[in-house]
């Protein structure tokens, strides 16, 4: 580092610069700690509709290993899963909006009667683990972002910041004593 008037500016002009951009640092770190909490939040709650739904299918389970279960299987293939996405702090995280199913029908008079409610609780349980896994990558992008923000505001705070103004304070001494 050199010991002239230009660097002095040129640390004066840095550290400014420093400390205007750290309130906007500490600021998105907020807003994503506060995402993070609120999609754990969703998460769990996801999560107990996904319990409730495979209650719901261990009801008629012992049906689903016979033979005339096959036209179920059928019925409920996962042709796509539909996404929008929304910026969340900066940050691009999936929606989830359905689960769009083969359109395989199965002879309505050759299967059992149960079927048409099996097909409907299974897609049903089907929708909801597609929309937990779609909260867990929000949650772990989210937290990904939090753990990148959290280590540029303490690089900021702890080496950056106090580096400039050690620089600032030497330059200074320095000129002082050759004057």
């Amino acid at each position: 580092m050199k010991k002239t008037k230009m660097e002095l500016r040129h640390q004066q002009a840095q550290l400014k610069q420093f400390q205007n951009y750290l309130p906007t640092l500490q600021l998105k770190k907020g807003m994503l700690q506060k995402e993070v909490e609120d999609e754990s939040l969703r998460l769990q709650i996801e999560y107990q509709e996904l319990d409730r739904k495979i209650k719901e299918v261990e009801a008629f389970s012992h049906l689903l290993v016979r033979g005339e279960a096959h036209p179920l299987w059928d019925a409920t293939k996962v042709k796509e899963v539909v996404l929008t996405t929304e910026n969340v702090a900066g940050l691009d995280l999936p929606i989830f909006q359905e689960v769009c199913f083969a359109d395989k029908g199965y002879f309505f008079w050759g299967t059992p009667l149960w079927i048409d409610s099996a097909v409907k609780v299974i897609k049903e349980l089907v929708s909801q683990r597609e929309k937990v896994a779609i909260y867990e990558k929000r949650c772990a992008l989210l937290q990904e972002e939090l753990r990148i923000v959290s280590i540029r505001v303490n690089l900021f705070e702890k080496y950056l910041i106090p580096k400039a103004k050690e620089n600032i304070k030497t330059i200074r001494i320095y000129l002082e004593d050759q004057m």
